[in-house]
């Protein structure tokens, strides 16, 4: 396949030439040309490993660093076979401007596959089997009235499914919570119209998947009072790990942000393809899908997903035996084995991709080397994640510890410290400057 591509008039002002490209062209044939003037050009610069071929549109800019431009997806549909064009993969065509009724009949087709077909994600976790302890609040979805208001309820020692909602707390506004001042009104009746536009979507969606009842952790944890929010923050890990679904938000800033997409920004665009007979096929491209598994730009994955960026929700992503992500473009299902996506009958390689399924794996070695390593890895990815009050930095990966290093063979982790390899894990650096945290209870060196 030949990609035309446009080498920008120089600098200089001499006149803009057209050359062809094709898929194996290398950056260092463009720096050729940028040393004879030319300031800027564009190059396709290669095959993406999930859905269809990523094209990825630089420039070169006189001083020799290179600017991303414009990133398309060229792909045709699962049905099509292209003779001679093998790098050309398949994808789906997805409206970014979906809504619950769209996203639910998805869900629910992911989530039966999941509940029939996959063992690590918790078989007990299916309607008709034995239900999961309750938390000590929980949210019953159960419309009061015909304005779809709802409350807290109190059920510890009960069991049943339940659900889950991560979501950004959103600054400086605050999502709706329950206080001392207010829990007996939450225990009693929370207005519709008092909701966040995130917390009705999420509500909405339960019902409609046949649910009664969600976890929100601003709303369901006493947020001023320390005692509870000390217990309830203990259980955490427990609560999302028999989460029958944890639904994130993962476009949203805040809670008035919604769950759902409303803006094409995705449509696909078809043209011609000769294939190596000189037959003619039906190929499309499309801006490029955000995935934020397959990302090593952090600065890009936290402005698509903002979600992301929040020390809280690692747990939260890893912690549940399954995750439906509300993303700017599409919906995405994370569970203990790979990546599923509306775009993609398949994404490649989700298994080495999905930090989730890397960590599952970890859970089932019973030796614990492997989760030795996982634990490092996390520990560095966490560490780059913001948090609102420093002094919950140790706490909120607390139940990754706890499932990671106690649940199945036991490992002593000391001050964040695995004691089996302590020397390793002391071998430590920071990659940039950063401020100290002011922790008087934890060794300099965790």
């Amino acid at each position: 396949m030949i990609l035309q591509a446009v080498v920008a008039a120089s600098y200089l002002g001499k006149e803009a030439e057209r050359v062809q490209i094709s898929d194996e062209a290398r950056r260092d044939e463009l720096e050729k040309i940028h040393k004879y003037d030319f300031a800027e050009c564009v190059q396709k610069i290669g095959a993406f490993h999930g859905p269809g071929l990523q094209a990825n549109i630089e420039s070169l800019t006189k001083n020799g660093t290179w600017l991303p431009e414009l990133s398309i997806d060229i792909f045709t549909l699962p049905e099509t076979v292209i003779p001679g064009l093998p790098d050309i993969g398949h994808s789906r065509h997805i409206s970014s401007n979906y809504s619950a009724d769209s996203a639910i009949h998805l869900a629910r087709e992911w989530l039966e596959d999941c509940l029939a077909n996959h063992g690590r994600c918790g078989s007990g976790l299916r309607p008709g089997s034995l239900r999961s302890a309750l938390p000590s609040r929980i949210i019953d979805v159960t419309p009061l009235d015909q304005t779809g208001s709802v409350r807290v309820q109190e059920m510890a020692g009960q069991h049943a499914l339940y659900l889950c909602l991560s979501h950004c707390w959103g600054t400086p506004s605050r999502p709706l919570m329950s206080t001392t001042a207010n829990i007996r009104d939450r225990l009693s009746r929370i207005e519709w119209s008092e909701l966040p536009k995130t917390f009705q979507d999420a509500i909405g969606f339960v019902r409609l998947l046949g649910q009664q009842y969600l976890w929100i952790d601003s709303l369901c944890i006493i947020q001023d009072d320390y005692d509870d929010w000390a217990e309830q923050s203990a259980q955490m890990a427990q609560i999302y790990e028999n989460s029958y679904l944890t639904l994130a938000a993962a476009k949203a800033r805040n809670s008035e942000s919604g769950l759902y997409s409303s803006e094409e920004l995705f449509q696909s665009t078809p043209f011609p393809v000769l294939d190596e007979h000189g037959a003619t096929h039906t190929a499309y491209f499309r801006k490029h899908v955000p995935h934020f598994f397959n990302t090593s730009d952090t600065k890009y994955r936290d402005c698509m997903f903002p979600l992301l960026s929040r020390a809280w929700v690692l747990q939260e992503r890893l912690l549940p035996p399954r995750v439906l992500w509300f993303g700017p473009a599409e919906l995405t299902w994370e569970y203990c084995e790979k990546f599923l996506c509306e775009c993609s009958p398949q994404v490649e390689r989700a298994f080495q991709l999905s930090r989730k399924a890397f960590y599952a794996r970890s859970l089932h070695d019973p030796q614990g080397t492997s989760r030795a390593d996982v634990w490092r890895y996390i520990v560095s990815s966490y560490s780059e994640l913001d948090i609102t009050n420093p002094k919950d930095r140790l706490l909120a990966l607390q139940g990754i510890a706890h499932q990671l290093f106690h649940k199945n063979a036991p490992l002593k982790v000391i001050s964040g410290l695995w004691e089996g390899d302590m020397f390793m894990d002391m071998l430590w650096r920071i990659s940039s400057r950063t401020e100290r945290i002011d922790q008087k209870h934890t060794p300099s060196w965790s």
